[in-house]
C-alpha cells in the first residue's frame, strides 16, 4: 500500500472461498525501535551493522554521502534517522530531518518473497534429489520469512508469521556519492520520491 514516501505490508487470513477475511498482522506494528533494529550494510569490502558505533567502519564514500559531502556534517545523526530515530525530525529539538508517519518505505515494484523450506520439485531429480531432500528436511524448522525491497534504501526481512522485522540490508549502491548523495536525500524535509531498493 504505497503512498508518496511510506508503505505497509498486511497479512490476511484467507477463507474457504478464497476471499481475504481478518487481518493477521501489519508491518506498522512490526518494526522495532531504532536501537533494536538489526540493519546491516555492505561497505564494499565487508558487511557491518549499520549503527552509529560503526560510523568509522563505513567507507569514506559512504560517510561523505551521508554527510552530503560535508555540507552539513550530520551524517551520524542521519544514520540514526535511517535506523528509525525521530529525535532530529522537524518539530523535535534541533529537528532538521523529514518527519515520518511510518518507518517502512513505499514498495512499488518489489514483490514480497516468501521463504521457508520449499522443495520446488528438486527432490524429484534422479541424482541430486536425495541430498537436496535432506537439505530441505534440515530447513523444516526455520522461521518463515517474507523479504521485500522498499524505497527507504533497504531490503527487509519480516517474520511471515507475525510481521516483525527480523533483518534489513542497505546495499552499498544506494548511498550515492558526496557530489550526488542518494540515501541522505531521504532525510530532507523537501524530499521528493526516489527509487532505492525497488
Amino acid at each position: 500500500f504505497p503512498s508518496h514516501d511510506n508503505g505497509e505490508l498486511l497479512a490476511f487470513r484467507v477463507g474457504s472461498t478464497g476471499q481475504a477475511t481478518s487481518q493477521v498482522w501489519s508491518t506498522d506494528n512490526g518494526i522495532p525501535v531504532a536501537a533494536d533494529r538489526n540493519i546491516v550494510t555492505w561497505t564494499g569490502s565487508q558487511a557491518i551493522n549499520f549503527t552509529a558505533d560503526n560510523w568509522d567502519s563505513l567507507s569514506t564514500v559512504q560517510r561523505d554521502a551521508l554527510n552530503k559531502g560535508e555540507a552539513d556534517s550530520v551524517g551520524q545523526a542521519r544514520l540514526n534517522w535511517l535506523r528509525g530515530s525521530n529525535a532530529r525530525e522537524v518539530g523535535q529539538t534541533n529537528g532538521i530531518f523529514r518527519s515520518r508517519t511510518k518507518l517502512l518505505g513505499d514498495i512499488v515494484n518489489s514483490d514480497p518473497l516468501y521463504v521457508k523450506s520449499e522443495d520446488f520439485g528438486f527432490s524429484l531429480l534422479p541424482t541430486e534429489g536425495a541430498t537436496y531432500a535432506a537439505y530441505v528436511a534440515g530447513k523444516q524448522n526455520r522461521t518463515p520469512m517474507l523479504y521485500v525491497g522498499a524505497n527507504d534504501g533497504m531490503l527487509h526481512g519480516f517474520n511471515a508469521s507475525n510481521g516483525n522485522e527480523v533483518f534489513a540490508f542497505i546495499p552499498a549502491g544506494v548511498y550515492g556519492t558526496a557530489a550526488a548523495p542518494k540515501l541522505a536525500a531521504l532525510t530532507d524535509p523537501a524530499y521528493t520520491h526516489q527509487y532505492f531498493v525497488d
